[in-house]
Order: structure tokens, then C-alpha cells, then sequence
């Protein structure tokens, strides 16, 4: 991963004072936490070896639907009728009840450490339900190397990305680029007027 920022991120990190990232996918691997959220919640309901093997299962399956994909845990359970899987209990689990501990998993904090001794402005925002987000940041142990942290939901201030109007209260000098890995975060970067790079993990 190291090589593949240097080759198209960090040869032109002159010409930027401040790089903004998304979180899910491309701070570190989604796949991994949300593994270890079913886990977790599968493990209440069945033997450690069973809870595993559906938290596999189910992270296959979110990769393959896709991670914007709104009706994943429905059609899990259409086609897994006979697993026990509460859509609601498993979204209050994965928001307010468990923090893990995944500190060493952010995939780009050589990044992070080389822009903050460039003395650029690191910013990280994100769409997501504020307190899960908050979790993830913490339990990946990256909080003190960001400028700023905006967590975009229903709820708070700004509208959710693709919106741009978030980008305007951040109040950037100088040239901007924004690191994500979905397509939503290249249309956030364009209709922010503002670089973009793609990460792939």
C-alpha cells in the first residue's frame, strides 16, 4: 500500500496544503471491522465456531451486494431464513454497544505521519451514524492526527456526501485533495471542486 501512495498520492504532495480523507475503506479495510461487529453479535445467539462461520458468511455477502447496497440484511435473510439475525438490534449493537480494538489496522498511518511532519492540514470526513464512527476512529487509535473530524449523517449539520456544503464551513487555504474509495467520494470531491485520488486496499 506504501508504494502504491507514494507512486499516486505523495509525489505531488507539494502542491497540497490540505488532504482530506473518508474513513470506511480507506483508512483501513471495512470488511475487517464489520466482521468482527457480527461476530460479536452472532456469538450472543450461537457457539463461537457458528458465530464465526456467519460472520464470514455475511461479510462475503456484503462485499459481493456491495457496501451501499440499503436492502443487504433484508436479502440475507430472505435467502438465510433459519439464521438469527435481527436487522435493528444489530444496528443499535454495532452504534452504541461495542468498541473494538483495532489499533495497527488503519492501512495508511505511514501516510498520516509523513503529511503531518509535511505540516499539512489533515482533515477526515465521513459519512455514518456519529457515535459508530466516533467507535471506529477510536478503536483505530487515529484521532490526533487529524485537523479536523466531520462525521456526516441525517442528522447533523451539513448534508451527507455527495453534498459539498461541508467543504465551505472547513474553510480550506490553499489547494484541497480528497481520499476515498467509493464513487460517492469522487462525486464529493468534483462537486466540491477539489482534487480527488482513489484508494484501493
Amino acid at each position: 500500500m506504501m508504494s502504491y501512495i507514494y507512486n499516486s498520492i505523495l509525489r505531488d504532495l507539494d502542491d497540497y496544503d490540505n488532504v482530506a480523507f473518508d474513513l470506511d475503506g480507506t483508512l483501513y479495510k471495512q470488511e475487517e471491522y464489520d466482521f468482527l461487529l457480527y461476530k460479536s453479535y452472532f456469538e450472543k445467539y450461537y457457539t463461537p465456531q457458528i458465530a464465526q462461520s456467519l460472520s464470514l458468511k455475511l461479510s462475503s455477502y456484503k462485499r459481493k451486494k456491495g457496501y451501499g447496497y440499503k436492502k443487504l440484511y433484508d436479502d440475507f435473510i430472505e435467502e438465510n431464513p433459519d439464521v438469527i439475525l435481527d436487522v435493528k438490534e444489530l444496528v443499535l449493537f454495532g452504534r452504541k454497544v461495542h468498541k473494538f480494538d483495532l489499533k495497527g489496522k488503519c492501512e495508511l498511518t505511514d501516510v498520516l505521519i509523513k503529511l503531518k511532519k509535511l505540516g499539512k492540514r489533515l482533515s477526515l470526513i465521513t459519512n455514518g451514524w456519529h457515535q459508530t464512527q466516533i467507535n471506529k476512529i477510536r478503536a483505530l487509535g487515529i484521532k490526533h492526527y487529524f485537523d479536523d473530524i466531520v462525521i456526516l449523517s441525517p442528522f447533523s449539520k451539513f448534508p451527507m456526501k455527495p453534498n459539498p456544503s461541508v467543504i465551505a464551513s472547513l474553510n480550506f487555504k490553499g489547494k484541497t485533495v480528497y481520499l476515498g474509495d467509493q464513487d460517492i467520494d469522487e462525486e464529493f470531491a468534483k462537486n466540491s471542486k477539489i482534487d480527488f485520488r482513489k484508494i484501493v486496499l
